[in-house]
């Protein structure tokens, strides 16, 4: 009975140790398991992307705007966490688009365009380098567009297109304008100059037949002009009088005329007018809306020569033009802006882009306004 009764004090002192034990065990285990997982979650990158293909200069492209969300990184190689891929599905393969130099951030309210080339899917946000030889069309048929958030592999956006038949028209480059004045000066004023002079005869006579006259002519006529157009002068003087008294006498007058002339004509022609390039608006996003609304988030534009200090209207005959505001002008093929469509608003408007330099664009019924 004493055996049993020490044996008995003994196991539950054990139990209770070792249950401690495991507790305490359990307990780091579940601490060291979770501070694991904390340390490895990363904040997943946000953005509102539009993705859409667009054709420039004949060949098919990818654009992709950022709408709003945070500043993505477009080198895999950047030390910031939030890096993007942009990956591209086509029947032929799936190929990931690496920017060109220069261009590394993917802001919002930026636009991208991804093109085609013998290397590989590339990336730009300039758009005149797609008319390089070296720049290919997308091929026709079904294409996917990924953006992958490189840190976490998650799936950020998705689109999927069937291309067929070209979506916009291709832009077409208008040359700049040059304005060279022609200014054409005639001038042919005649001025004729008559100098008279005066004669005096001193006739001295003698008793003797000889006859010796004195006869002085004095004359200094000065005369200087100054004229711009050109001036032709011929003088003219009065004839020699011939005196005949008892004998003959023959006067011969002197004559000195100096006229210096010196024209000076100045031409001053009208500085030479440059104008940019003629704008042009292809499409428009969205296309309608209602009375009374406000277009959310913006009124997209798309198109070429595009300048900053650009305004922005939609128009309709017998009606008030409705101005958009906040207008930004990100490129020169891309704008964006605010509308607020009046209660009254009613039908088809044409959408009008006028630059600063007095050049603008008209998409004709580009937004519809109907209940």
């Amino acid at each position: 009975m004493n055996n049993r009764k020490k044996e008995s004090a003994v196991s539950p002192v054990i139990s209770i140790i070792l249950i401690l034990v495991l507790v305490v065990a359990l307990s780091g285990i579940v601490f060291i398991y979770v501070s694991g997982m904390i340390s490895n979650i990363t904040k997943p990158t946000f953005i509102a992307p539009d993705i859409d293909v667009t054709q420039y200069y004949g060949k098919n492209t990818v654009t992709l705007k950022n709408l709003a969300g945070d500043t993505i990184y477009l080198n895999v190689n950047h030390l910031h966490n939030n890096k993007m891929g942009v990956y591209i599905d086509t029947p032929s393969g799936t190929y990931r688009a690496n920017p060109v130099p220069g261009v590394d951030q993917f802001s919002p309210g930026t636009q991208l365009i991804v093109y085609n080339t013998d290397t590989g899917y590339q990336i730009t946000q300039n758009a005149a380098d797609l008319v390089l030889p070296t720049v290919l069309s997308i091929p026709k048929g079904p294409l996917n567009v990924r953006l992958i958030d490189e840190n976490s592999q998650i799936l950020i956006a998705k689109r999927d297109f069937d291309i067929k038949q070209p979506l916009t028209p291709t832009p077409t480059p208008t040359p700049t304008e040059t304005i060279t004045p022609t200014s054409t000066v005639t001038q042919t004023p005649t001025q004729t100059l008559t100098v008279t002079p005066t004669i005096t005869l001193t006739p001295t006579p003698t008793p003797i037949d000889t006859i010796t006259p004195t006869s002085t002519i004095t004359q200094t006529p000065t005369q200087t002009l100054t004229a711009t157009p050109t001036i032709t002068l011929t003088p003219t003087p009065t004839p020699i009088d011939t005196i005949t008294p008892t004998s003959t006498i023959t006067q011969t007058p002197t004559q000195t005329s100096t006229i210096t002339i010196t024209p000076t004509i100045t031409i001053i022609p009208s500085p030479t007018v440059t104008k940019g390039p003629q704008p042009s608006i292809w499409k428009i996003k969205p296309t309608k809306g209602k009375p009374g609304e406000f277009v959310w988030p913006a009124l997209d534009i798309d198109g070429t020569g595009f300048q900053n200090g650009a305004t922005i209207r939609l128009s309709q005959p017998g009606r008030l033009d409705i101005p958009c505001t906040n207008v930004h002008v990100m490129t020169s093929v891309y704008a964006w802006c605010d509308l607020d469509i009046p209660d009254d608003a009613m039908g088809a408007y044409n959408v009008i882009l006028i630059n600063p330099d007095g050049q603008f664009a008209i998409l004709k019924e580009g937004f519809k306004v109907k209940k």
